[in-house]
C-alpha cells in the first residue's frame, strides 16, 4: 500500500509508505566539487543537474504533502466506513479538491494506482472516490453506488425465491427510499 491508516484509542495515523526510496538528497561530494570547479562549462553541467535533483526533491515532497491531505480528506469523509460502522459516502474527486484547494487533476493523478491499507483491508484509494447518484427530492444528497449495491443485495436476498424481482420491480423499491435508477443501472449493478 502507498498509505497505511491505522486507528487506535479513537485516533487515526497516516503514514506514506514510501520509506523504500531511501532518504534522498545532493551528494556533499558534488557540491563541494562545484564549489570548487574551474571550467565554467562543468560548473554550468553540475549546475543544472543540481536544479534538476532540487526540483525532483520537492516534486516528492510535494506528492508526500498531497496525499497526507488527501488522507486526511478520506478519512475525516469516510471514517464510519473504515470503522464498519456505514456503508461509503459518496466523495467525488472534484469535491476533494475544492475543499484542499487543488486541481481536480492533482487529486486524479494522486489517487491513480495507489492503494490504501485500513483496519478493515487494502483498497484501491480510487474507491473512495466514487460518482454517487441524486436522491429524489434533493439537489444536494447523493448516495454512493456502494450503498445502492448494499440495498440492491438485501432487495434480492429478502425477494422470494420462487418468483425473484424484475428489473422494473426493483426500480420501483429504489424509488420508495428515494433513489431513483434505470433499468438499465439496476442490470449492471446486479451482474456486478
Amino acid at each position: 500500500p502507498d498509505i497505511i491508516f491505522s486507528y487506535e484509542n479513537t485516533n487515526w495515523t497516516i503514514t506514506i509508505n514510501d520509506n523504500w526510496n531511501g532518504s534522498i538528497g545532493i551528494s556533499k561530494l558534488y557540491q563541494q566539487y562545484y564549489k570548487n570547479v574551474a571550467n565554467a562549462e562543468t560548473a554550468e553541467y553540475i549546475e543544472k543537474k543540481i536544479k534538476r535533483a532540487r526540483f525532483i526533491m520537492s516534486c516528492i515532497e510535494q506528492r508526500r504533502s498531497t496525499l497526507t491531505c488527501l488522507s486526511q480528506y478520506i478519512i475525516k469523509k469516510q471514517q464510519f466506513f473504515l470503522l464498519k460502522k456505514e456503508p461509503l459516502n459518496k466523495m467525488s474527486a472534484k469535491s476533494a479538491a475544492k475543499e484542499l484547494g487543488l486541481h481536480p487533476s492533482t487529486i486524479s493523478r494522486a489517487i491513480h494506482n495507489k492503494y490504501v491499507q485500513t483496519p478493515i483491508g487494502t483498497f484501491p484509494i480510487k474507491l473512495f472516490f466514487e460518482k454517487g447518484m441524486p436522491q429524489t427530492g434533493t439537489q444536494e444528497k447523493e448516495v454512493s453506488s456502494s450503498s445502492i449495491k448494499e440495498l440492491l443485495k438485501s432487495f434480492i436476498a429478502n425477494e422470494p425465491k420462487s418468483l425473484p424481482y424484475s428489473d422494473s420491480h426493483l426500480v420501483k423499491l429504489f424509488s420508495q427510499h428515494g433513489i431513483s435508477l434505470s433499468r438499465r443501472t439496476i442490470t449492471i449493478y446486479r451482474e456486478e
